[in-house]
């Protein structure tokens, strides 16, 4: 598999919630996905989103050996 850029990685992660919104129809999940549409700009309708995704992607590459993920309750 080759290497993600982060644009591709927001794309997969829209696919996948996207399609996990079409099976359960959850509001949560429905106002993430509207906030994280892409305007004609590129950019997400929440541009803190943007943000926040980039943050993700730092903390996922500098603690790849020890991210855990597993859901933190």
């Amino acid at each position: 598999m080759e290497l993600f850029n982060e644009v591709l990685a927001y794309r997969a992660m829209f696919v996948f919630l996207d399609r996990y919104f079409d099976l359960t129809k959850s509001e949560d999940i429905g106002q993430l996905l509207s906030s994280m549409s892409m305007l004609n700009d590129g950019l997400p309708v929440d541009p803190a989103i943007w943000e926040d995704w980039k943050d993700a992607i730092g903390i996922a590459i500098k603690n790849q050996q020890s991210v855990d993920l597993k859901l933190n309750l």
